[in-house]
């Protein structure tokens, strides 16, 4: 009996100090690999590395393999295709079939991919150009490349 009792004891004290010292009062912690906003834009280099970003992304919505540039092609009857690469033979066929808008179809990225990519690129341009239209020139090399990045 006494066994148990020691036993118990010493389990108990166990979890209290467990208690005690494995909750600390404040778990904040600063990370500063996230840099805020302001930060990351401050640099008119970074500013025009992320408007020819935003350009890649633009171009990849329009071009891509994942894109719907394939699919709409066939579609249009501009190219063939015998296989159902990138949506192009299910899209395609004659009689038009009713597009599968379900997230289990093979080829959903046809219609997924341009949103993503055009909302990934907006964004970008939505950040240079609040950094253009705050004062910040865009200076590389000694040129003023402000005109050529509000362009893209």
């Amino acid at each position: 009996m006494r066994k148990k009792i020691i036993f118990l004891g010493l389990i108990l004290l166990s979890f209290g100090i467990l208690y005690l010292t494995g909750c600390a009062p404040d778990l904040s912690v600063t990370n500063w690999n996230a840099p805020d906003k302001d930060r990351a834009l401050a640099n008119p280099n970074d500013v025009e590395k992320l408007a020819g970003g935003a350009f890649r992304q633009w171009w990849l919505s329009q071009t891509n393999y994942y894109s719907c540039a394939w699919a709409l092609s066939t579609m249009a009857d501009e190219i063939t295709s015998s296989w159902g690469n990138a949506g192009m033979k299910d899209l395609s066929s004659e009689p038009r079939k009713a597009y599968d808008n379900t997230s289990s179809y093979g080829y959903r990225y046809v219609n997924y991919n341009p949103w993503r990519y055009n909302y990934r690129a907006l964004s970008a341009v939505n950040d240079v150009l609040g950094q253009i239209n705050k004062g910040m020139k865009i200076i590389v090399d000694g040129e003023d490349h402000t005109v050529m990045v509000t362009a893209w």
